[in-house]
């Protein structure tokens, strides 16, 4: 997404919530975003402000993009995989007991739902301390 696609949906959020953002908040929230696509920044901006009361965080608007799904991505069909229960994920416990989210390594049922940039699960998150609940 380029900055003035990100600028334009962000001008709708802070209309909307009659809210005013430095110029560094700005940039903080384009960092955190600019690897999305425009349509799917967009869209969870648009669900934000039809579910919200308050200005949203970055947390609530990156949950609202989990729930986007890419439609110039073709999802194949689901097959039924064990290891991820058909869901296309799998969830891994950290050694410091914090759940991690991995894209399922023995199936295809991802592709279409979840992005390329969440990680597939591999024998090196195990190797560092990485177990699969």
């Amino acid at each position: 997404m380029t900055f003035m696609e990100f600028d334009t949906a962000m001008r709708q959020l802070r209309m909307a919530y009659n809210k005013q953002l430095e110029d560094e908040q700005m940039q903080f929230w384009f960092e955190k975003f600019k690897n999305w696509p425009a349509f799917k920044f967009g869209r969870a901006i648009d669900l934000c402000i039809e579910e919200n009361d308050r200005f949203p965080s970055i947390a609530s608007v990156n949950k609202k993009g989990y729930e986007i799904t890419d439609p110039t991505v073709p999802s194949g069909p689901v097959s039924g995989c064990e290891r991820c229960q058909a869901k296309g994920h799998v969830t891994a416990l950290s050694k410091d007991g914090y759940k991690t989210c991995f894209r399922c390594f023995e199936c295809n049922n991802w592709q279409g739902r979840f992005s390329d940039s969440i990680p597939l699960w591999s024998m090196t998150f195990h190797l560092d301390g990485y177990r699969l609940v």
